[in-house]
């Protein structure tokens, strides 16, 4: 989307900085790399995370813009998201988390195929973020921290992504001015990193629980991950693009909900609007 003809601010989400299966002085490659062109940005930011490392590096481009900063009214960002898991470092990491689909590993004098878990792909997606109307806008967007973490001898119940949604919505609705009017029961859509993972599939059980007033009756959920695999933290941008496209050609207005989900604590929330 971003022109050569106008400079932008880039913003790379890569995956956390230590890694397994990532390559020495990565983000500074890359960097260098975007810096040599073929666009000219008039800078160059990265932000490392999981999952949700896409909703984070949203969440900054949109606080640049803000039209309560005296920033430059025209500025814009591309958000451009890169990940890969399909490096054997990376895959063995996978496979002792017990994170890795199809895995096998001796049990009780057995071969034990693991059903669940993440099928490990790759991939990268690009955003462009401005005040100029595009394919769809944010209406909401919110960041929090899961208190349960995988592998933990409790359940998880869904907190972070909860209090990330609630808060998402919650500004959504401000902005529709209906705050005195309960919950909008207008989703009609979320999207999520879902993967097989049992640990995520109970967060998203009770958040969706807890946000049952927001949605439509006929709400979808929808699951790229099960089409191209886990990406990674390209997993938020690529979510993001996708529900664009299915915005803006939706014929009339709908509002979806994107959820992120990183391996560490973060969650991430947006609302999605069409025009």
């Amino acid at each position: 989307a971003a022109g050569r003809e106008r400079a932008h601010h880039l913003l790379l989400v890569l995956p956390e900085l230590h890694r397994a299966g990532l390559p020495d002085a990565l983000s500074q490659r890359l960097v260098k790399a975007c810096e040599g062109g073929p666009f000219r940005w008039l800078s160059v930011r990265v932000v490392h995370g999981g999952h949700a490392a896409g909703v984070q590096a949203v969440e900054q481009a949109m606080a640049d813009i803000s039209p309560m900063r005296p920033a430059d009214p025209n500025a814009s960002f591309v958000v451009l998201a890169v990940d890969s898991w399909v490096h054997p470092d990376a895959l063995q990491w996978l496979e002792q988390e017990d994170l890795l689909h199809g895995s096998r590993k001796p049990y009780k004098g057995q071969v034990h195929v693991n059903a669940y878990g993440r099928v490990p792909s790759e991939g990268a997606a690009a955003l462009w973020i401005s005040r100029t109307p595009g394919l769809c806008q944010i209406a909401g967007l919110a960041m929090a921290q899961e208190p349960v973490l995988r592998g933990e001898n409790r359940p998880t119940t869904g907190q972070g992504w909860t209090q990330a949604a609630q808060t998402a919505l919650t500004t959504w609705a401000r902005s529709q001015d209906r705050t005195g009017h309960g919950p909008l029961r207008e989703m009609e859509v979320v999207w999520s990193d879902l993967n097989g993972e049992p640990y995520r599939a109970d967060q998203f059980g009770f958040t969706g629980l807890r946000l049952s007033g927001w949605l439509k009756d006929n709400w979808k959920s929808v699951t790229p991950s099960t089409v191209f695999g886990d990406l990674g933290s390209a997993s938020a941008v690529a979510h993001m693009a996708l529900a664009g496209q299915v915005l803006s050609g939706a014929g009339q207005a709908q509002t979806h909900l994107l959820l992120s989900a990183s391996d560490d604590a973060w969650r991430g929330a947006m609302v999605l609007r069409g025009y």
